[in-house]
């Protein structure tokens, strides 16, 4: 233990995987936050129309916001550390968007299990019934085993695609955070 005290993290880092956790939950609470309400809004009395306009306008609040909050964490890692590169930017992002995708993932997982089981009920019997008349007895038995494990299987497809996403944008994100200019003497 007395090694671990005497272990000096610059500040800089330190700052920076503040800001990136902090981050990270920000971004999974407002992707939970669109969750929970777009399944609100589809079990409440509100016409099918209003209800798919309100949907696609909170993925697109969603959407763009998740992008522009990645650019500005970027930008606030680079103003923490004047010495930041690409990578840095990049690992950053991934950072972020691995716990986002975790804390994200647990409030999907809670949501179907906790907050609206009876929802996810309703849309696996419906499932059920439309495909239980074009399968054989051996094909619906093992739909009816993957339903029952289908919190887990959501869960865990939504850690990978919320990172790949992250990590996809991300990439992008670090070829121009840091800004770099091209005219400066190369080292």
């Amino acid at each position: 233990m007395e090694s671990l005290k005497n272990t000096q993290i610059p500040e800089a880092k330190l700052r920076t995987a503040n800001t990136a956790f902090i981050s990270a939950l920000i971004f999974g609470f407002i992707s939970g936050a669109y969750l929970i309400i777009t399944q609100f809004l589809s079990t409440s009395s509100i016409p099918p129309f209003v209800t798919g306009i309100l949907n696609f306008i909170l993925w697109c609040a969603k959407f763009f916001g998740c992008i522009w909050l990645m650019m500005a964490v970027m930008k606030r890692v680079v103003a923490i550390d004047p010495e930041a590169t690409g990578k840095t930017t990049f690992l950053t992002g991934l950072t972020v968007s691995f716990f986002s995708a975790v804390f994200y993932a647990g409030i999907a997982l809670l949501s179907m299990t906790i907050i609206f089981p009876d929802y996810f009920a309703a849309q696996i019997d419906s499932v059920m019934q439309i495909y239980g008349k074009m399968l054989d007895s051996n094909s619906l038995r093992a739909l009816d085993q993957m339903m029952g494990n289908l919190p887990q299987y959501t869960f865990f497809s939504n850690i990978i695609y919320c990172t790949i996403y992250g990590t996809v944008l991300s990439a992008i994100l670090s070829r121009r955070i840091p800004s770099r200019d091209p005219f400066a003497d190369i080292k």
